[in-house]
């Protein structure tokens, strides 16, 4: 069979399913140009940017600038991302992936596609028990299964509690964990080699809903959880692909506490995403993530300079100058929003401080700006929780590690 890969991407179903799936995901493509070293090229940036595809004449445009390539197969990343710019968005794991869609890669043989559907219902039926099944869909690759639960069953507030990466390796590896015993029973009793796997590593990429596979002359179909009893390979067809739409369908917040459980249960992702030494355990942080930056009320304009410490300390020197005080300041406001010290606690900080700033050999201009300061602080620590605190000096700008005095030497 000659496969046209121009008209088969231009089908109206085809471009519209690949488009709505790879929306806020880093784009990758897998062209069937091929190294010297035998491995199909996989393109994942356009003119020095990160491969994007938004909308469908979008889709229609990178496809036919690259049609000379051969366009085989679509992916998508399992992050979506805030923006996707600079190579260095792309690769801004930590502070710009705001979601995620936790994934199940089941690894089988085209002959053994009716275990593998056993071993896909066999996860579906745990998510069930877990409260999760609105929000999951099935997508057959063509040599196996990928299970998600779309990235929107996990609410804004759990995400920006745990982080995006640690929330979808918990989930995976927690219902692994469940069912690892019985998916070595099934491999016995049918006598196959199928493997369920984690792969929710920051880098991850999964085939889009209808595009080809990378070497069989199948489609990428989808499926919700109802339709896998039914389900045969004829349904891969190219011209004749069973598919269903409803893969998008979701409840929000349907597995957050299936988030939560699994945080607890099994721990977030074992190494820091930007490649620090693995963790010996693990614990529930509230990683600097924000999705919707909140507005300073006009009254604390002071604040909206400064920004979250991730290790806050209070050992300044304030003799050293105004600017030590500023940096005392961002600590102790960085302790109470990480929730280090009670509001009690963060407010008499504050009034201390306030004193010893007029016992300080400063200029009057500034000791009246840190006197200002200091009344902003207090009015935000009455008002605001840690949580709520935490993310306005996010909004402000990314968490620094640490703070030195002359950071702050263009403060007023």
């Amino acid at each position: 069979m000659r496969l046209n890969l121009k008209e088969y991407y231009l089908r109206p179903l085809v471009s519209k399913e690949v488009t709505d799936f790879l929306k806020g995901r880093w784009a990758a493509i897998h062209l069937e140009r091929k190294l010297r070293d035998g491995r199909n090229i996989l393109l994942r940036y356009l003119r020095g940017k990160p491969l994007t595809i938004s909308s469908e004449d979008e889709f229609r445009r990178v496809l036919i600038k690259i049609i000379r390539q051969k366009p085989r197969t679509f992916y998508g990343s399992a992050s979506i991302y805030r923006k996707l710019e600079t190579r260095e968005d792309a690769l801004n794991y930590e502070y710009n992936v705001v979601a995620r869609t936790p994934t199940w890669d089941i690894d089988s043989k085209p002959e053994w596609w009716k275990t593998t559907i056993i071993v896909a219902q066999t996860i579906v039926d745990e998510l069930e028990k877990e409260g999760v099944y609105e929000s999951v869909w099935v997508k057959w690759s063509g040599r196996g299964i990928h299970v998600h639960i779309h990235e929107n069953a996990i609410s804004q507030e759990i995400y920006v509690r745990y982080h995006p990466v640690n929330i979808s390796y918990s989930i995976v590896g927690y219902i692994i964990s469940k069912i690892r015993r019985k998916i070595h029973d099934i491999n016995i009793r049918y006598g196959t080699e199928i493997k369920v796997e984690n792969l929710m590593d920051p880098q991850r990429v999964f085939t889009a809903p209808m595009s080809l596979h990378r070497t069989l002359l199948a489609t990428c179909i989808a499926m919700k959880p109802q339709d896998l009893e039914n389900f045969d390979p004829s349904w891969t067809d190219l011209d004749n692909p069973i598919h269903n739409v409803d893969w998008r369908k979701h409840i929000v917040g349907e597995a957050d506490q299936l988030a939560k459980k699994a945080l607890t249960t099994t721990g977030g992702y074992p190494q820091h995403f930007l490649g620090g030494r693995r963790k010996k355990t693990w614990r529930v942080e509230r990683l600097p993530l924000v999705y919707q930056p909140p507005v300073v009320e006009e009254g604390l304009p002071l604040l909206k300079r400064l920004r979250l410490v991730k290790h806050p300390g209070l050992r300044v020197k304030l003799s050293k100058g105004p600017e030590a005080a500023w940096l005392y300041l961002e600590n102790l406001l960085s302790l109470y929003a990480l929730g280090l010290i009670s509001r009690e606690k963060a407010i008499l900080h504050l009034r201390a401080l306030e004193e010893s700033i007029r016992l300080q050999n400063y200029s009057r201009e500034r000791k009246e700006a840190l006197f200002k300061a200091c009344e902003e602080a207090i009015r935000a620590v009455k008002k605001h929780n840690s949580t709520s605190l935490e993310r306005i000096l996010l909004s402000n700008g990314p968490p620094k590690e640490e703070t030195k005095i002359t950071d702050y030497i263009d403060f007023p």
